[in-house]
């Protein structure tokens, strides 16, 4: 019996633009825009080290030591060309050819995506967490409704 690999299609994500970005203690991703009509808002919210690739080029970036964070800065005004999640590692391929790779970690919550026009995920503490959502390799979360 292997190992069950199911991956979170995040389709939704291509054609959002990368607005802008947050470098504090976190990197936060603005996206917005999307392909056929699909309206896109959304935040990816990293917390865990991730690493920034173009072809054979990969920087590792750490939200928490900001000489690590320059790299981080390529994704501004990119295009989202594809988008999945698989066994918690969430993957972003960019029109440029860069392509932002953030895996679990096993302290904390690595990432999460937020936002409207796409499913709210958040990836795992541990894979095999007793909360772990097997059918998607993310935890889902509900999105909130706002509020009046």
């Amino acid at each position: 019996m292997g190992h069950d690999r199911r991956v979170t299609d995040l389709s939704a994500l291509v054609g959002s633009e990368v607005r802008r970005l947050l470098l504090d203690h976190q990197v936060t991703v603005f996206l917005a825009g999307g392909s056929a009509g699909a309206a896109v808002s959304a935040q990816i919210i990293i917390d865990a080290p991730f690493q920034v690739g173009r072809a054979l080029q990969v920087d590792h970036v750490d939200p928490k030591r900001k000489e690590t964070l320059p790299p981080s800065c390529r994704l501004l005004h990119t295009t989202v060309s594809a988008a999945h999640v698989e066994q918690d590692v969430l993957t972003v391929v960019l029109n440029d050819g860069s392509t932002l790779t953030v895996g679990p970690n096993a302290r904390s919550a690595s990432w999460q995506l937020i936002g409207q026009g796409i499913p709210h995920l958040v990836a795992a503490l541990v894979p095999g967490d007793q909360n772990h959502d097997q059918t998607s390799g993310a935890n889902h979360v509900p999105n909130p409704q706002p509020s009046s």
